[in-house]
């Protein structure tokens, strides 16, 4: 009998991070341009935090996310803040340290 170890708390907690970012990415697809900057301040800093995860999945979906986020806001010039900056700083963080120091 295989032994199933869902109580093993890596793998529900890369589960349960892994499934915030899968809801981000859908909640962000579907929302308006309008809408988007308000939940994009709520939504970033937990991304980001999502990047000094132990977790490998995890960080691939983060950048996916912020992938993502960059392309919907490219052309949105009424998006205030620097994604592009931001987005850059973090697919560049080889060390999740810079990211934690990032001052979001």
């Amino acid at each position: 009998v295989a032994h199933h170890h869902h109580h093993h708390p890596s793998s529900s907690s890369r589960e349960h991070e892994c499934a915030q970012l899968d809801v981000a990415l859908q909640r962000i697809s579907l929302l308006d341009d309008s809408k988007l900057e308000k939940t994009l301040s709520k939504l970033l800093p937990m991304a980001i935090a999502q990047l000094s995860s132990p977790h490998a999945l995890t960080k691939q979906k983060t950048v996916g996310l912020l992938t993502h986020i960059n392309k919907r806001t490219n052309g949105l010039p009424e998006i205030e803040f620097p994604l592009d900056g931001l987005v850059d700083v973090v697919l560049n963080a080889k060390d999740s340290s810079l990211v934690r120091n990032f001052g979001m």
